[in-house]
Parts: C-alpha cells; structure tokens; sequence
C-alpha cells in the first residue's frame, strides 16, 4: 500500500488521471456502553458541529449513514435537522448506507 502511494504523490501534474477524494464522518455507535440519551446528544453535538464548519469551509462533504441517527435529531433538535436538511440540498451533508443503524459485522 505504502509502495502505491509513493508511486502516486510522486507524479507530476499530467501523469496520472487519478484524483482523490474525502468525505467527512463521526463514527458514533447508536448503542455502545453509554445510554441512548448520550447517543443522542453526541448526534446533536456532533451535526450541529458539522453544520457551522460547512459554513466556513463550503467545500467541506459530511456522510452519515445511520437513518436512525437523523430521527433522533429531528425530534430531538429540530434547528440542527433543518440546517443538515439546508446542507443535504447543498450537497454538503449526505446521506450513505443502507441500514438503520450501522451493525458490527463481517459479511463476506
């Protein structure tokens, strides 16, 4: 892997039609050893954070995968739901996955 990478950054402009991309995630387990009530807070915490860095920096993407997560904050912080709703349409925050919640699993 390392071998791959120095081959890479090691290319000048022209040489490579690769490009790279990052998208921003917090990884919060929906049921770890704290309460739901924790769970919740840090969704709070965490997408309210998220919200106000995409206004400094507007080409900041957010992912969040776990569709439980959003009906937690939107009953629970409707302003932080609305303002990830303003950035979904901005294409800043979106939406991943296909489960409720993310299960700790290896499927082959």
């Amino acid at each position: 892997c390392h071998e791959v990478a120095m081959k890479f950054f090691q290319q000048h402009n022209g040489d490579s039609q690769l490009s790279i991309a990052t998208m921003a995630n917090c990884h919060i387990d929906c049921a770890w050893l704290w309460t739901y009530e924790e769970t919740i807070r840090k969704c709070g915490r965490s997408f309210a954070s998220t919200t106000r860095l995409m206004d400094e920096y507007p080409d900041l993407n957010f992912v969040c995968s776990q569709a439980q997560q959003y009906e937690w904050v939107k009953s629970t912080y409707p302003s932080v739901y609305r303002r990830m709703q303003e950035k979904a349409k901005t294409g800043q925050f979106i939406p991943v996955g296909g489960t409720w919640v993310e299960m700790d699993a290896n499927m082959p």
